[in-house]
């Protein structure tokens, strides 16, 4: 009788979940969502110890080992229930990260992980709090541990932690603060650069003692007020505290931390940023493309004990820097991916080993830091991702992820939206007007083959591919009056048998196209006012089949068999077209904002803030929520292949997930057996 109650609990506990069968799924089974992969993501922050570097890409932690060279390779991952990383610290076999909570919730906390990286190759969570908003640094030394944040609510504050022996976070009290930038901590006490960003403000080093949780002293630093951005390091009792940008007066200085409640300035310079970092007698820092080691003591004065020439890897560097000196010495930063400088010879810096890792999927050869990824979609077993200035391409049936690089002189940097035709590729610049629109063949998935481009058109809104064509959303925000550039509107890309690319139909539009989708000759078009038109674009101007108005403003459209889907202000419609000349609404599944979907196969997957949502909508009229999931980011499209759904962001790049079946019987079982 027992083992009965627990399995009719179960059941109970699964459709009250919202993991419902719907009328298309197999009866007494729901559905979830689990994480397969993250590809790329954004690389936000670093942190090193030993002969281990942390960094945070999106929402994983990635630990690669450092060699005695330099050189770098990944030895293990954890992904952090967050959706991004915002900050890493580490010390002997310890780690600590600040991270954003998943969802979206005005009452969401920041969270501080304790990580044990004894074994970096098995890195896990220790103990996990809740700490203020906008929480952006964090500092770790012995068995202390500070978060600091901006507290929108509460005011700039630290948050300070001991370690106990269980290992444990225990916090040990909280300290207003001035508006700060940064925190180290030495002993017992926390440094805190006390810095607002504007320049009729003073600026100091506040110095902590946590043991008392008493602010001790300020050390005014005139010659870093008004930067926005600073960062302070340690090594033994001295600090550089440094500003973000080269040539401010005295914007990098140099603190003797002898005495810990009184320190004094021992040199300052000018001709550094925050891309700066204190490594005992030395300070190590990137200008622009080249590596400078310069003598601390010296600091200020011209000349450098070493310079180098690091190269395009080493441009656009944050200020995320760090030293993993128990190797010998190697100089590591944040930059267009992680990048590595043996250091043993101080007065001969060697360029060594170079990280751009992409998450779960391993290293995609000749691609950069694939970073944050503006639009996705996917065919059978192939999925095209548009990041900056390049395409990838994934799929299970490659050895080894294929990468098409943008030509040089082809359609310009931005790579922001991608579809996938029949066996073509279909890529879209909108860097600048004007723009273009090029083809490749993906006959060879890992050998595609660039076939040519259409020029001359303003940007690309949106790009969707049916067959040999696409159909491209062009928008001129600029009103542009150029020679020869294509009206705003709808252009329909054609490529013929011999592979020749070409501006097929065009329909000029006055209106705002939120998006539009092509199913063979049928363009299905969203207005943002409010409007879905259906168009047939066989013709050379594109004729008008029949239109529907939708309640509130439109994002995102899609259209699968003679049924289109359409996201906005008021929730989600689903349209029959089976009467072109005649759409009509027949259910409303989603009445929550949603900006992204997509329509497959009878389910419907929807995007509101940072939460993904399935439907099955085999009855429009009846629609059934399967499954929903937080998701990491703000996703800038949505693309479906069998039960893979694939989420485009900026911050974690491409996140790929698989649509599960759960019995709930099976589920259960095991606990109703005992």
């Amino acid at each position: 009788m027992r083992e009965r109650a627990l399995v009719v609990l179960a059941l109970a506990l699964a459709v009250d979940a919202g993991f419902g069968s719907g009328t298309a799924e197999p009866s007494g089974a729901g559905r979830r969502l689990d994480l397969v992969r993250q590809v790329g993501g954004e690389f936000r922050t670093l942190a090193a110890t030993g002969s281990t570097a942390f960094v945070g890409v999106g929402s994983r932690l990635v630990a690669l080992a450092v060699s005695p060279d330099g050189q770098l390779a990944k030895v293990g991952g954890l992904d952090l229930p967050v959706d991004e990383i915002i900050d890493l610290a580490a010390t002997d076999g310890r780690l600590v990260a600040i991270g954003d909570p998943l969802g979206d919730g005005p009452d969401d906390l920041d969270l501080l992980f304790l990580v044990d990286v004894a074994d970096p190759a098995a890195p896990s969570v220790a103990s996990t709090v809740a700490i203020d908003h906008d929480s952006f640094f964090v500092a770790t030394a012995g068995d202390r541990v500070v978060g600091a944040g901006g507290g929108a609510d509460t005011g700039p504050s630290l948050r300070a932690f001991l370690v106990s022996d269980r290992g444990v976070l225990v916090p040990t009290g909280t300290l207003e603060a001035n508006a700060f930038r940064a925190v180290a901590i030495v002993g017992d006490h926390a440094y805190v650069p006390e810095v607002d960003g504007r320049a009729d403000q003073g600026a100091g080093l506040a110095v902590v003692d946590l043991g008392r949780g008493m602010r001790l002293e300020r050390l005014e630093l005139p010659g870093l007020a008004g930067a926005e951005t600073v960062r302070i390091s340690v090594d033994g009792s001295r600090a550089l505290v440094t500003s973000g940008e080269p040539g401010m007066p005295e914007g990098t200085v140099l603190v003797d931390l002898q005495v810990p409640d009184r320190p004094a300035v021992l040199g300052r310079s000018a001709s550094l940023g925050a891309s700066a970092v204190l490594a005992g007698d030395y300070v190590l820092a990137l200008l622009e493309d080249t590596f400078v080691v310069l003598d601390a003591d010296q600091l200020g004065q011209p000349g450098f004990v070493a310079e180098l020439e690091a190269g395009a890897d080493f441009r656009d560097c944050p200020d995320r820097l760090s030293v993993a000196a128990s190797t010998g010495g190697t100089f590591v930063a944040l930059c267009e991916g992680v990048v590595a400088i043996d250091v043993r010879q101080l007065e001969a810096p060697v360029p060594a080993g170079t990280w751009y890792g992409l998450g779960r999927s391993g290293e995609i050869p000749a691609l950069r830091r694939l970073g944050g990824v503006g639009d996705v979609d996917a065919a059978s077993t192939l999925v095209a991702g548009a990041p900056t200035n390049r395409i990838v391409l994934l799929s299970d049936g490659l050895k080894a992820p294929a990468v098409i690089a943008a030509p040089v002189g082809g359609c310009g940097f931005w790579s922001t939206q991608v579809a996938l035709g029949d066996g073509l590729l279909f890529r879209a610049d909108d860097s600048s007007t004007p723009a273009c629109v090029e083809v490749f063949d993906l006959r060879s998935p890992d050998a595609p083959v660039r076939l040519g481009a259409v020029e001359n058109l303003p940007l690309a809104k949106s790009l969707s591919a049916s067959g040999r064509r696409a159909v491209a959303v062009m928008q001129n925000p600029g009103h542009l009056d150029l020679p020869g550039l294509a009206a705003e509107g709808l252009g329909v890309i054609e490529v013929d048998a011999a592979g020749v690319v070409r501006l097929g139909a065009h329909l000029p539009l006055a209106e705002e196209i939120a998006d539009a989708v092509l199913v063979g000759s049928m363009a299905v078009v969203g207005l943002e006012e409010g409007t879905v038109r259906v168009y047939d674009v066989d013709a050379a101007t594109p004729s008008l089949l029949g239109s529907i108005d939708i309640t509130g403003s439109l994002r995102d459209v899609d259209f699968d068999g003679l049924t289109a889907a359409v996201a906005g202000s008021n929730g989600v419609s689903v349209i029959d077209l089976t009467d072109r000349t005649r759409p009509l609404v027949t259910g409303r599944p989603e009445a929550r904002r949603a900006d992204r979907l997509a329509l497959r196969d009878g389910r419907l997957y929807t995007a509101s803030g940072r939460t993904l949502r399935v439907f099955d909508v085999s009855d429009p009229s009846q629609p059934r929520e399967l499954a929903s999931a937080s998701i990491p980011d703000f996703p800038e499209a949505i693309a479906v292949a069998g039960d893979r759904v694939w989420l485009a962001g900026w911050q974690t790049g491409l996140v790929e997930l698989r649509l599960a079946l759960v019995d709930p019987l099976r589920a259960f079982l095991p606990l109703a057996s005992r």
